[in-house]
């Protein structure tokens, strides 16, 4: 149980990092394409371990 609420934390720190810099930078209609790309792999990495936690406590 512990493990699927780690993983709904990290699902949620990826969907604060998307709304936070990468909506933001859309929002403001200022692009920087290093902080765009930072924001985008930030969110992709949380999304995948937060995948993998889920599948790993499911699995047990």
């Amino acid at each position: 149980m512990k493990r699927a609420n780690l993983a709904k934390a990290v699902y949620d720190l990826g969907k604060l990092s998307f709304g936070g810099v990468v909506l933001a930078q859309i929002a403001k209609g200022n692009l920087d394409p290093w902080i765009f790309g930072a924001g985008i792999a930030s969110t992709i990495a949380a999304f995948v371990a937060a995948w993998i936690i889920d599948t790993d406590e499911r699995g047990k």
